[in-house]
């Protein structure tokens, strides 16, 4: 076959090599900030404080209806900009791979936050009931009776982001890493 001499001849497998690390990483990373975010924004989606409930549904909408590339463009480009006329200094360098895990971070997340949502939502009410009659309290009750049973619930959807965050992951390809 000849497209194999291209790919392992000397900078083409190296350039290959690069891009799966690139990936690796950006995926490791942005799934795990995406993951705690996410648990974050779900508990209070699903607070009794109507405060909470609304601020983190405006963190949803905005980053659920907002495409990843104009984010990540705005975050690479466009913040450091802001930064510079606001305070006359230059963005250190390689803070793009910084603001490109935020970004991603910040996009998975509302979707995430929707899932466990989806799933702590779906768990009978019955079992806060009976959570309640052995004496447990609100926040023992969610992370030992509740917050289980929605992760089973919405594991399926949830491995399904993760795979569209590594799908995400190259998104990179338009912005300058160094």
């Amino acid at each position: 076959m000849a497209f194999e001499k291209y790919i392992f001849s000397d900078p083409y497998f190296g350039w290959l090599l690069n891009g799966l690390f690139y990936t690796i990483i950006i995926t490791a990373l942005t799934t795990l900030f995406s993951v705690i975010l996410g648990t974050i924004i779900s508990a209070l989606r699903t607070a009794k404080t109507p405060l909470f409930r609304t601020g983190a549904l405006i963190y949803i909408n905005i980053f659920r209806n907002l495409p990843p590339v104009p984010l990540l463009l705005f975050l690479v480009f466009g913040l450091p900009g802001l930064y510079l006329s606001g305070t006359g200094k230059i963005f250190p360098a390689g803070m793009e791979f910084y603001l490109l895990i935020i970004g991603l971070s910040l996009n998975t997340s509302a979707y995430i936050a929707e899932i466990l949502r989806s799933g702590i939502l779906a768990v009978p009410a019955a079992h806060y009931d009976g959570a309640k009659v052995l004496g447990l309290g609100p926040v023992t009750t969610r992370f030992t009776v509740i917050y289980p049973q929605a992760l089973l619930i919405a594991f399926p959807a949830l491995g399904t982001r993760l795979i569209h965050n590594m799908k995400n992951s190259s998104i990179a390809l338009v912005l300058p890493l160094q």
